[in-house]
């Protein structure tokens, strides 16, 4: 953790630590040093009675000011509130409540997944679901979460428990831009192609996925 108020963080299982009957009392901000294209939260529900607020918040905001929902504004960072009466989150900035489009039914089990997409065009996203299921994502404050340096937090209700994990978020790699690009710049090339209309520099090791390339480059090819 890098801040906290009544919570404990084993890697796994974040812990409420405050007095039995307090709400609102416990805030964990977590450390995701070296997470430089962003980070996964995942949440599992304990009960559909759980509240907690998930969000991203500043990286040098005070832990006492992430604290109060009703006091979360919106230069600190962004919050979203899972409602356990309605079964909905809702995000939640000055005092303000927007329903977002995503059910939580509560299910014991049911996983809530945020990922924060850092870079040029920052992202904070969000799904509910089974565990072991890939959900539809929901962008939440669509083109509102300014420009700077965030890091995750939980708030919860009550006193509980509930299993936490933290991951660096992977940049998606596109094989096609890849190939798209060493077509274009033409660099390193190791072979040349004669045509009737001119040459072309290629990658042999490009073309070797061909059978027929293959036999060429390793000699004693015969069409």
């Amino acid at each position: 953790l890098r801040d906290s108020i009544h919570a404990t963080y084993d890697g796994s299982t974040l812990t409420n630590t405050a007095e039995a009957g307090s709400s609102w009392a416990s805030c964990a901000i977590f450390d995701t040093q070296g997470y430089e294209q962003g980070f996964n939260v995942n949440l599992t529900l304990p009960d559909k009675r759980f509240g907690f607020m998930i969000g991203i918040v500043r990286k040098e905001a005070p832990v006492s000011d992430v604290l109060i929902p009703g006091e979360f504004p919106e230069h600190l960072g962004y919050g979203l509130i899972h409602c356990t009466n309605q079964g909905y989150f809702s995000t939640f900035t000055h005092g303000r409540n927007k329903i977002v489009g995503l059910p939580v039914l509560g299910t014991p089990g049911q996983a809530i997944r945020m990922t924060f997409v850092s870079g040029q065009h920052k992202k904070l996203l969000i799904s509910a679901g089974p565990a072991d299921a890939e959900d539809q994502m929901v962008e939440c404050f669509k083109d509102r979460v300014k420009d700077a340096e965030y890091v995750p937090f939980i708030t919860m209700y009550r006193p509980r428990s509930v299993t936490v994990t933290i991951s660096a978020r992977k940049r998606r790699r596109n094989p096609g831009a890849h190939a798209e690009r060493m077509w274009a710049e033409r660099v390193f090339t190791d072979a040349e192609i004669t045509t009737v209309t001119g040459s072309i520099r290629v990658h042999r090791a490009i073309l070797c996925s061909s059978d027929q390339f293959r036999a060429a480059f390793s000699g004693g090819y015969q069409e």
